[in-house]
């Protein structure tokens, strides 16, 4: 009676101390999945998130038993460095805004405590649920501005040519479809970038949950996740086209924002499980030629080695624990659920408290109407920095100014300048080549060089946007506080030094462009009319546009597109 109230005692104190470590992590995540909830989690991009959480929680829920069934055989230095390693990502992404370290933090934080605790077998019970955190981390923004130009390129380029082979009246410019009397942009959400992330999550959890033993069935289907879901994306296009150019631009907008989703999905299941059971079938077939003797040989060993595990009692394993290394496991899960609640505070001391390094600029005060030869011309409007919606724009920007100038030969220079107060990873200011390429614009001859602006060498992207008979070439940069940083690297590292130094910095995007054939005379003129410009504005002001020489991000010289 007495060894029974033991271990009753026992089983409650675990499952006391496991609750605390449960309790931890809900501190930790609760908050980022409540502001996921509330920002990308409700975007046509990043939806599915939310779905992916639910789903990791199942299949840890259900391999709950598996991880824990055999005695714990801890990795103390493995789990420990990967568990550390988790909890910094995740201090550092909370405080900083910095969304891919905070949520990509969840798969070594899970890692490293399964290894501390319960050791390999628990992680390997739980392997999957554990990577697939990863289909839950937003797509950083480098890969995004790399592949998405591309793939929306090839995506007109494919709906053209079937739409055309199927004898419709259908034209192509750029990432611009015509068809009939309507005008179609294949936009970023178009590109299928975010589709075939979350499609692959789709294939890969159907490839987990209907396991093949063929390898050779395994990596047909992990080579098609992909192509499938490129081709779900590009018949939800052609469909969105068809009810267009049949029903009217009304119908099509209604099918984009109501649908959509739900026919790439559907196409991309077709495909998955019309792949799988035709490779599954010809497998089958080509196993036929073996012999009987074979076969049977097989199967009796497949019988016999699915009876072993059947025949296992976890629950008497697990009895067979003593109550001191009981004792030692409860302190482990203590511990590691009070260092999930340090980091929770860690997190908000580290947060930076002010909004901006200094007072915002009026750009409109800042920015000479006049100077020099150069008046203001209302004939041309340049492009907007973001081509998205206005709502959008009025979040990251809090001054946009776009003008137009001429001088006395008539040449013409367009300025857009937008300033945020806040640059972190949730609101920034947008790449242009990005912004060009999302309105149907080619971007060319993309490279960073170094340029002297106010007596302050700073490293400039020059490109030519071209649409049709258009040629503009753009000379761009940003700045982050004090700071010209070009790459994501860079800015992301100007960031965290504000940020871990108790500021959120501010930023500005400088972009001048003009109509000219001829680039590099277009560029020396960019910079020549930036310097003429920044010798009427006072000192505080320049600083605001190309930074303070002595606080730079010097970024290496580059000639390659990014």
């Amino acid at each position: 009676m007495a060894i029974s109230t033991t271990a009753a005692h026992s089983t409650r104190s675990s499952s006391v101390h496991w609750y605390l470590l449960l309790a931890g992590w809900a501190a930790m995540y609760g908050p980022t999945y409540w502001d996921l909830a509330g920002t990308i989690w409700r975007t046509d991009e990043q939806f599915h998130g939310a779905i992916f959480l639910v789903v990791i929680a199942w299949l840890i829920w259900d391999k709950r038993l598996p991880a824990v069934a055999t005695p714990p055989t801890p990795c103390p230095l493995a789990g420990g460095l990967l568990f550390g390693f988790g909890l910094l990502l995740y201090v550092i992404g909370r405080s900083q805004d910095i969304l891919i370290f905070e949520v990509g933090s969840q798969i070594p934080v899970l890692a490293g405590a399964l290894l501390f605790l319960h050791g390999a077998n628990a992680l390997r019970a739980l392997w999957f649920p554990t990577l697939y955190f990863v289909f839950m981390v937003p797509l950083p923004g480098v890969l995004v501005d790399a592949m998405t130009g591309p793939l929306k390129q090839w995506v007109s380029i494919i709906a053209e040519n079937l739409l055309h082979a199927a004898g419709y009246p259908v034209a192509r410019n750029g990432v611009t479809l015509s068809i009939g009397q309507y005008q179609l942009l294949v936009a970023d959400a178009c590109s299928g970038l975010n589709s075939m992330f979350s499609l692959s999550a789709l294939g890969l959890l159907y490839m987990y949950l209907m396991p093949r033993k063929s390898w050779l069935h395994n990596g047909i289907m992990l080579a098609s996740i992909l192509p499938i879901a490129f081709a779900a994306n590009i018949v939800r296009v052609i469909v969105l086209i068809l009810i267009t150019y049949h029903l009217g631009d009304e119908a099509g907008q209604g099918f984009l924002h109501g649908t959509a989703g739900m026919v790439l999905i559907i196409v991309a299941l077709i495909l998955i499980i019309a792949l799988d059971s035709f490779s599954q079938f010809v497998l089958d077939r080509r196993r036929l030629g073996s012999s009987v003797n074979t076969t049977a040989g097989i199967a009796a060993g497949s019988s016999a080695s699915n009876e072993v595990p059947e025949g296992r009692t976890p629950i008497a394993d697990g009895s067979a624990l003593s109550a001191s290394a009981t004792g030692i496991s409860n302190r482990r899960n203590l511990a590691f659920g009070l260092m999930l609640f340090i980091a929770v505070v860690s997190a908000i001391a580290l947060r930076p408290k002010a909004i901006s390094v200094s007072a915002q600029p009026n750009l409109e005060l800042l920015i000479p109407k006049q100077f020099g030869e150069w008046t203001i011309d209302q004939s041309i409007i340049p492009v907007l920095p973001n081509p998205g919606s206005q709502q959008q724009l009025a979040e990251t920007y809090d001054q946009t100014v776009n003008r137009t100038y001429i001088n006395g030969t008539g040449k013409t220079i367009m300025l857009s300048v937008a300033y945020g107060s806040r640059q972190n990873q949730k609101l920034k200011a947008h790449r242009q080549e990005v912004c060009y390429a999302a309105q149907g614009f080619e971007i060319r001859n993309l490279k960073h060089v170094t340029a002297r602006i106010s007596d302050v060498n700073i490293v400039v992207t020059h490109m030519l946007a071209v649409a049709k008979q258009r040629e503009e070439p753009v000379t761009y940069w940003f700045t982050v506080g004090n700071r010209v940083v070009q790459s994501h690297l860079q800015r992301l590292v100007a960031q965290l030094q504000y940020g871990l130094a108790g500021t959120i910095p501010d930023g500005i995007l400088v972009r001048i462009s003009s109509l000219d054939s001829n680039e590099q005379a277009a560029y020396q003129d960019h910079v020549k009319f930036m310097n003429e410009m920044l010798e009427f504005m006072p000192l505080e002001g320049r600083v605001r546009f190309v930074g303070d020489a002595d606080r730079q991000v010097r970024p290496t010289q580059t000639n390659d597109q990014e």
